[in-house]
């Protein structure tokens, strides 16, 4: 199985990107590129030049690179992924710390669940908790083409479940193992839970979080 992690993030948090280059992404057998929108002084507006600045991770586009503006850099990543036709899309922001082998099991349970996405689910309406969570090919490929990604302003997650609510057949597995906060405190991975992944780790929480993530195991 070929799974790619896309991870959203803003030209201006160089150090959330480090902190995950330097704690849990060298234990991550996935390709994954970061993706940022579009930013002046450092880069021309428009541009969809990549690698800038050393960072040979780093997609950008021309959107704005602000909260309102991440649909575009989810149809991104559900591009990228069809054109490496990938089994899987995580989609995670950059102060997400995940597992990755804790990642791949969960990919295996939602193949054999029959889900299309795994998320920490929201309701009314429902929509996936955005700091985390999987595509199977069925959904990414209707974000990957769907209009609503570039035209509204919303939140990312908030879109990603209005379009895929509207298409018959997409089944949601709602993962508790995926956790959510508010802070990173009340669920973390240890070798003492089955915990995927938390969120709200800005880069000194994100180190801590790793520490901890070695001590459990020894």
């Amino acid at each position: 199985m070929k799974a790619l992690v896309g991870i959203k993030s803003c030209w201006r948090y160089t150090d959330r990107r480090e902190a995950c280059r330097n704690t849990w992404l060298p234990d991550c057998p996935f390709e994954w590129n970061f993706f940022v929108g579009g930013h002046k002084p450092r880069k021309p507006f428009g541009s969809t030049t990549e690698q800038l600045y050393g960072e040979s991770d780093v997609v950008s586009n021309p959107h704005p690179d602000d909260f309102k503006t991440i649909g575009p850099k989810i149809a991104r990543m559900c591009e990228w992924a069809s054109r490496e036709s990938a089994d899987f899309l995580v989609v995670m922001d950059d102060d997400t710390y995940m597992r990755p082998q804790r990642a791949w099991q969960l990919m295996d349970r939602l193949k054999e669940v029959g889900g299309h996405v795994a998320a920490y689910m929201r309701v009314d309406p429902t929509y996936p908790q955005g700091s985390f969570y999987i595509l199977r090919p069925k959904a990414y490929e209707i974000l990957a083409s769907h209009p609503l990604l570039d035209v509204v302003s919303a939140p990312d997650d908030v879109l990603v479940g209005r379009i895929l609510s509207g298409y018959r057949g997409i089944v949601w597995h709602h993962s508790p193992e995926i956790q959510v906060g508010p802070r990173w405190k009340e669920g973390y991975p240890t070798a003492q839970n089955q915990i995927v992944s938390t969120h709200k780790c800005l880069p000194g929480d994100m180190k801590l979080v790793h520490a901890l993530w070695r001590a459990s195991n020894g």
